[in-house]
């Protein structure tokens, strides 16, 4: 019983150092490195850029515009190339580049009468931007990110 009596000391007192060093102003704060510092965490690595786009078409006969979207892309011309591709391959007609973003997120929200893309940090800033741009009877046409991870 004793023994454990000790044992038990001894653990406070280690814990206690070990709290006492994380105070400011303390001799060992400046002397113990440890993860509240922010030593070594300071350098954020470098993220490639990723590209992403979203084309549009020309709406045909029937008033039908079609789109074609492209993530994960290194430049921002490759990016676009994949998205207009992927409209004339739907049967789009003369498609353009809506929007190209890199290391974001981004939504089309359209309606009948109108097609608003939004950027944002992350996916539900986005739907929300486009959504809000958009009106009440808009629906999510693409939503997605390109990151660069």
């Amino acid at each position: 019983m004793r023994f454990l009596f000790r044992l038990a000391v001894a653990i406070i007192a280690l814990s206690a150092g070990a709290v006492h060093s994380q105070e400011p102003g303390s001799q060992q704060y400046n002397s113990v490195f440890l993860p509240a510092h922010g030593v070594g965490d300071t350098q954020q690595p470098r993220r490639r850029l990723s590209w992403g786009a979203f084309s549009v078409s020309e709406a045909d006969e029937n008033e039908a515009a079609l789109s074609g979207w492209a993530v994960g892309y290194q430049t921002e011309a490759d990016a676009s190339a994949a998205a207009l591709m992927m409209c004339s391959e739907r049967g789009g007609i003369n498609c353009t580049i809506n929007l190209a973003f890199a290391n974001q997120c981004a939504a089309v929200a359209t309606s009948d009468n109108e097609t608003v893309a939004s950027r944002e940090d992350t996916l539900r800033q986005a739907r929300k931007s486009a959504m809000q741009a958009c009106g009440r009877d808009c629906e999510i046409l693409y939503a997605g990110c390109s990151n660069g991870r």
